[in-house]
Parts: structure tokens; C-alpha cells; sequence
């Protein structure tokens, strides 16, 4: 995984010199799996960087992290600044145990004012799309199941 770009195959590691760079450094070359057509470049030496890299879950990692998750989720955040600066520190972060919580949460909020007649914002809206995203990906691959049953998968272990 490499942050809210998904699942990667590193495709290869290189020494290679971009023209604002003064001396080669060695690069990680990923492939993201669901950007046609897209590689990523990640420097060795670049900590900010390479922390985004992170190996799959295991089918058991899966498993805790929705037990962990399993009853809580995010409270909400009432100022659309904060929410959303929240919202996207989760994105970025991609870890799986955030995003469950951070979707369980905006999913209790549509709950809550659907009724009324009233929808998340857009902004909301595209963080929801973007987590399920990731957590589907991630989930799918690993368990060997289509993305469409990551969600009967959750609540069946939930």
C-alpha cells in the first residue's frame, strides 16, 4: 500500500537522477493496481515519503482490525474545517483501522439526517467514496473475494 494510491507492485528499485536532483539516489518504482498507466517514484532517502509505504494486511490483520473497529466509530466533527482536515489526515494515512471507523462514522451521520430529508455534504460524500475505495481494495485482494463483498465480509465478522 502507499498511502490513498492503494495497492502497488514495487515494479522495481533504481538509482536514477531527476533534473532537479544534484546526485543519483535510489528510488522505489511503483505500480499502482488501479491507476492505468501510472507509476509512482518514492526516494529511499525520503523518510515523509517512504512512511506511507506499507506491506498488505494478512487475512487475520483484516480480521482485528475489524473486531477493533467492530461497535465504535468517529464521533462527528460539527465544524466542516476540522471534519474535513480530520477526514483527510485518515485518507492519507490509508490505515485501515482509521478508515473503517472514519466510514462507520459518516455513514451514522447520513443515518442520522437522511431522515430529515437532508444529505452529507460533498466533501463528505468523496471522503466516504474514497475510504470504501481503499478498504475495499485492500480487502478484496487480500481475501481473494470480488470488491462488492468486502461489506457483507465486515458485518459478517463485526
Amino acid at each position: 500500500m502507499y498511502g490513498s494510491n492503494g495497492i502497488c507492485v514495487v515494479e522495481d528499485i533504481q538509482k536514477m537522477m531527476f533534473p532537479y536532483e544534484t546526485a543519483e539516489k535510489t528510488y522505489y518504482v511503483l505500480k499502482p493496481l488501479s491507476i492505468r498507466n501510472s507509476k509512482l517514484f518514492v526516494p529511499e532517502d525520503n523518510e515523509l515519503l517512504m512512511s506511507k509505504v506499507r506491506r498488505l494486511l494478512t487475512k487475520e490483520e483484516i480480521d482485528a482490525a475489524i473486531s477493533e473497529n467492530s461497535g465504535k466509530a468517529d464521533k462527528w466533527i460539527e465544524d466542516k474545517n476540522a471534519r474535513f482536515a480530520h477526514f483527510n489526515s485518515v485518507i492519507k494515512a490509508a490505515d485501515p483501522v482509521k478508515l473503517l471507523s472514519a466510514i462507520k462514522c459518516i455513514y451514522r451521520r447520513k443515518g442520522e439526517i437522511e431522515g430529515s430529508g437532508k444529505k452529507i455534504s460533498g466533501a463528505d460524500e468523496n471522503v466516504l467514496l474514497t475510504a470504501e475505495k481503499l478498504v475495499k481494495g485492500e480487502f478484496a485482494h487480500i481475501l481473494g473475494i470480488e470488491e462488492d463483498a468486502v461489506a457483507d465480509y465486515i458485518q459478517s465478522k463485526a
